[in-house]
């Protein structure tokens, strides 16, 4: 039997909605306002007190300035109306606000009509692997509420868990069917455009001691698959610095202005796939020199990648590129005079040792920088982690190449860089990652953010651009130990894994098969869109289908599927009904349709005595109908089960006759 409509809801079933609510929410606490927590706190503590004490419901006035507060509250938390993170923030405030005025089983259905959506849009605004257990628990969380709702008596938790997950796996096979088949949007929903709260890996300016920071930053900037052989050690670009104040390294537009790129038919057809984290800044990241994208991407070789619309990458982010050997153009006079350009005064030191190497070299580029190599590794420079400081103004380099001389890869690209101006060769430093640590498992690059690293491209006449990397002038024996073992372990784990694993730790290799398993789910399950839908279909033979036939065939298969699950309910009600109850009912209709009272206080014997009155001759049958109704009613002997039989054959014997009555219309006076 169904719970009434309007009745209360009882503690312990407001006390296991709380619960199913709370867990509900829990991935928005990341991205809820800070207030949110204490609204909840207090929402529930009133409705624990209320349900207690079963007090009355909060008055209207006082509820319009509760909500009216909350959107003011929301719209300076989003700074909009109409953002995806204001609609969010208000779906999950209001749906713990519902808890005010909570008060009736029907309130209550609300709730768990909500909890559906609020459990969808985790998934909207957080897209780990972690997510799928989680909407499955919290699915099942809100089925046991359902069940509880729908059955009478008290049962224990467990069953209704066990019930729950029932449910569940009877939803599940259609589901699973519905993702990979229905129709698709170009992009899956969960990818609008909601801030996340990824690391914003390094900035858009660079001083040193400004990229040593991320080298304990364990997380994961991008991951990279190759279509070919895979580029283990290569340099990924991010953003190009070519102004230069004396201490810090920014980017300053060129004449060069940013072009489209010509469009991929999807990204898995370039020469690699990156899936990139959000960073919150505007640049993506490439290795060699982009020639076509997917999707639409703008380009500069003099600043580097970014999106079509040029938004920041605040949510994960994917998109493949093929690259081509760049064409030469000469330099321009501005982006020579931008690249040369050095302040007045700023590092004297530096500027005259420069300018005597280059004359040592008699302009020769190549020997020139071999000069430098040979003095970095002549002197005692090292590449370290932790080195001195070398203060903040525009002696800082004279201090580094020719006092301390330990430092990481941004005070060498910074040095060398200004080395290169000062010799009026033009030069530019370049913020990106370098490395990476091979997947063997799942065959792809995982790029952390302590891969972060600089270097510097210097221009030469006929060639252009040539990236010099002064790190790997540094002596092997003058590198920091945790950076050696760090670049030797991801080195190992792609030149010699087969032999490589046998030494590795079960830890290591399961962390490893983890990662796998959650780029499969990145991949595979967070970008499947209309071109991987068109694929699938065109592996098993219906590359035709198109959104309209799909459109289509989905409408008649959820017609097909609500009629029969509308003709199913309607069965499981009737087979519900208890069938005394089913034959009473019965019996009761074929009295009204001779005519017979049946609302209260009509009994069932006044209503047979009133078929003795109307239809004498029927008397003598009623009668002994009546005698044997009374007869089983008064049986003590007999089990409940037996007596139920007997009395709904009873029933069927004289509505039988009542129906002859009604088909051959006799009217007994």
């Amino acid at each position: 039997m169904q719970v009434e409509y309007k009745q209360q809801i009882t503690f312990p079933t407001m006390r296991h909605a709380l619960i199913v609510m709370a867990f509900c929410t829990l991935p928005h606490l990341t991205t809820a306002p800070w207030w949110f927590l204490i609204l909840a706190i207090v929402a529930i503590s009133y409705r624990l007190l209320a349900s207690y004490y079963h007090s009355r419901v909060l008055p209207l006035w006082f509820r319009a300035f509760v909500i009216v507060s909350v959107l003011i509250l929301l719209r300076i938390h989003y700074d909009s109306f109409v953002s995806p993170g204001f609609f969010m923030g208000t779906l999950v405030t209001f749906f713990w606000l519902k808890l005010i005025e909570a008060h009736s089983i029907r309130d209550l259905r609300v709730v768990i009509l909500v909890s559906f959506y609020v459990i969808f849009t985790s998934l909207i605004s957080n897209t780990e692997l972690w997510v799928l257990p989680y909407m499955i628990l919290a699915t099942i969380g809100i089925m046991s509420l359902l069940v509880r709702l729908e059955v009478q008596q008290v049962i224990h938790w467990k069953q209704m868990s066990i019930r729950s997950f029932k449910l569940l796996l009877i939803a599940l096979p259609l589901t699973v069917l519905m993702f990979f088949v229905f129709p698709r949007i170009s992009e899956p929903l969960w990818r609008i455009n909601v801030p996340s709260t990824g690391t914003t890996g390094f900035g858009e300016s660079m001083h040193p001691g400004s990229i040593v920071t991320l080298f304990k930053d364990d997380t994961t900037a991008m991951r990279v698959t190759f279509k070919g052989k895979p580029k283990i050690e290569d340099y990924w670009h991010g953003l190009v610095l070519n102004n230069y104040d004396g201490v810090n390294w920014t980017a300053e537009a060129g004449t060069e202005n940013f072009i489209t790129l010509p469009l991929l038919p999807n990204k898995e057809s370039g020469d690699y796939e990156v899936i990139l984290e959000a960073h919150q800044k505007i640049w993506l990241f490439y290795s060699g020199f982009p020639s076509a994208g997917w999707p639409k991407l703008h380009f500069t070789p003099s600043l580097g990648l970014i999106r079509y619309d040029g938004k920041p990458i605040n949510q994960r982010f994917a998109y493949g590129l093929s690259t081509r050997k760049p064409f030469y153009r000469p330099l321009n006079p501005v982006a020579r005079f931008q690249n040369l350009q050095l302040p007045a005064n700023a590092n004297p030191l530096l500027q005259q040792w420069s300018k005597e190497t280059m004359n040592n070299a008699k302009g020769d580029i190549n020997l020139f920088i071999k000069n430098i190599q040979e003095y970095i590794q002549k002197e005692p420079f090292w590449y370290r982690l932790e080195s001195m400081p070398i203060g903040n103004d525009n002696a800082q380099l004279d201090r580094f190449w020719f006092t301390t001389r330990e430092g990481y890869c941004e005070h060498y690209a910074a040095a060398v860089t200004f080395i290169f101006r000062a010799a009026g060769i033009p030069a530019r430093v370049v913020l990106g990652y370098f490395g990476g640590e091979w997947n063997p498992f799942a065959k792809y690059l995982n790029i952390k953010q302590k891969d972060a690293h600089a270097w510097l491209e210097y221009w030469q006449n006929g060639e252009g651009w040539k990236r010099l990397d002064p790190t790997t002038f540094i002596l092997p024996s003058r590198i920091d130990e945790t950076i050696r073992n760090i670049n030797a372990h991801d080195k190992q784990l792609y030149t010699n894994w087969s032999e490589y694993r046998l030494h590795l730790p079960w830890l290591e290799q399961a962390r490893l098969s983890i990662d796998s398993v959650k780029y499969f789910w990145e991949r595979w399950l967070l970008f499947y869109n209309q071109e991987r839908q068109i694929k699938l279909f065109q592996s098993f033979g219906l590359g035709s289908w198109r959104f309209g036939e799909l459109l289509r065939t989905w409408i008649l298969l959820l017609f097909i599927i609500l009629l029969c699950g509308g003709i199913w309910y309607q069965y499981k009600q009737k087979k519900a009904i208890d069938p005394l109850i089913r034959e009473y009912r019965k019996l009761q209709r074929e009295l009204r349709r001779l005519q017979i009272p049946t609302t209260p206080p009509s009994s069932l014997l006044q209503q047979w005595r009133r078929i003795s009155q109307k239809y004498p001759k029927m008397a003598t049958i009623v009668h002994s109908y009546i005698k044997e109704y009374e007869f089983l009613r008064l049986r003590i002997q007999v089990n409940k089960m037996q007596k139920k039989k007997e009395t709904i054959l009873l029933f069927k014997k004289l509505r039988y006759q009542l129906k002859k009555i009604r088909n051959t219309q006799v009217v007994f006076d």
